[in-house]
């Protein structure tokens, strides 16, 4: 993680503003992708995605709960500093496709769910804090849970290789 996360989540108010963002954005995501699959009729990814949005909401309220009685810092969402431009653990839609397979859908939760361990680790690794390193380290252990379940889950399943399939039905756009 680079220096900007590390001195923006160093004040145990800044850290637990940052989390409540993360697991609140995350959770909307995977629940906005479990509806784009129920849509489409893969209720298989859509299951997935529920599942993982509703150990999200569970972390936000744990984060609600730690906030308790404490100041948290107003940050407007565009100050959020993640390194990038979503939340470690929000999905990006535009790896989302209608026609994705079960397996793509397990990549892009591994990949998230990674992404928020990671962000954990470095602010424990990074925060001055002994407040802000506790949390953290015990977030990351959260997400390494997670991501372990996305692992096994994978493993489980018979491989299922290659890229999207091929869309028959293009885009019609009128002139």
């Amino acid at each position: 993680m680079s220096s900007p996360e590390k001195s923006a989540c160093n004040e145990l108010g800044v850290f637990l503003a940052h989390s409540l963002a993360l697991e609140t954005e995350a959770a909307e995501r995977l629940e906005e992708l479990a509806g784009v699959m129920e849509v489409h009729n893969n209720f298989e990814a859509a299951a997935i995605f529920q599942k993982l949005a509703q150990y999200g909401r569970q972390h936000a309220e744990a984060v609600r709960e730690l906030t308790a009685g404490r100041q948290l810092e107003q940050i407007a969402p565009w100050d959020f500093d993640w390194g990038g431009d979503d939340a470690p653990e929000t999905s990006p839609m535009e790896e989302a496709h209608y026609r994705m397979t079960t397996a793509h859908a397990m990549a892009m939760a591994l990949e998230s769910e990674s992404r928020a361990r990671d962000f954990y680790a470095a602010v424990a690794a990074e925060a001055e804090d002994e407040e802000v390193r506790r949390y953290a380290e015990e977030f990351a252990s959260e997400e390494a849970t997670h991501v372990h379940y996305v692992e096994n889950w994978i493993a489980r399943q018979p491989a299922e290789a290659g890229p999207l399939p091929d869309d028959d039905d293009d885009p019609h756009m009128p002139e």
